[in-house]
């Protein structure tokens, strides 16, 4: 058929994994099937036909597949959402092939491994959220080729090392939110840049320093900055 969306979030879809029925849609550009009871594994061998599809939203189900889904996806993905679903393993290589993609959202699973430096090749990335994940390893150097990035979190994972000094020259950065993590060392100078900032949150990592100088010229720049210097406790600097 030519059907070219399925929008059906919260309406009591229950069943194992996606209906194979949709891999006939060749036309679809959306899938939502957010919020609903669809459990078990996402076949992988569903999304070959769909090389039109561009968004793909499956948050709050209760999936149990890893993300090997993603080396069958149409390269057009804008949006990848399977936030709050009880998904495992690590990001395969292949969303390197994501170069569209703008939104990732894989919060509140059960994903581990490191990062892969594949995600660099994503250079329309806008937001990403990986919070309450089991994701190690340092930020890989690739990812300062996302320029448009307006809002990172990856909070509540085992991400250790520093800052990279690159992220305060991301032009349209306003929202860094890695609290309860693995990380240490300064804040960087490089922060001073960030002309659109307004969230920073870096509570319950290892010893970050060097942030009140930062902060100072931050407020100077947004009339409200959200901080948040230690688990569970944030503050409001109106300058």
């Amino acid at each position: 058929g030519n059907i070219t969306k399925i929008i059906l979030p919260s309406n009591q879809l229950s069943g194992n994994g996606i209906p194979e029925a949709m891999s006939r849609l060749i036309h679809l550009v959306e899938i939502n099937l957010s919020v609903n009871d669809l459990y078990g594994d996402i076949d992988p061998m569903i999304f070959t036909p769909l090389t039109k599809l561009s968004y793909l939203t499956l948050h709050v189900c209760q999936f149990t597949s890893n993300l090997s889904f993603i080396n069958t996806l149409s390269s057009e993905i804008i949006i990848l959402d399977v936030g709050m679903n009880k998904m495992t393993g690590e990001i395969p290589n292949d969303i390197g092939r994501l170069t569209k993609l703008e939104v990732l959202y894989l919060f509140d699973n059960s994903f581990s491994g490191e990062l892969p430096k594949e995600l660099g090749n994503c250079t329309e990335m806008q937001y990403i959220d990986i919070g309450l994940n089991v994701f190690t390893g340092q930020i890989p150097e690739t990812l300062s080729n996302w320029r448009n990035l307006s809002s990172l979190w990856f909070y509540d994972n085992k991400i250790s090392g520093q800052i990279p000094e690159w992220f305060g020259t991301l032009p349209n950065l306003n929202t860094w939110e890695s609290t309860r993590n693995l990380m240490d060392g300064p804040v960087p100078d490089s922060f001073n840049q960030l002309s659109q900032f307004k969230i920073l949150r870096l509570g319950g990592n290892q010893n970050h320093y060097g942030i009140l100088p930062i902060v100072t010229v931050l407020c100077r720049r947004s009339p409200y900055l959200i901080i948040n210097l230690q688990s569970y406790h944030s503050a409001i600097l109106q300058i």
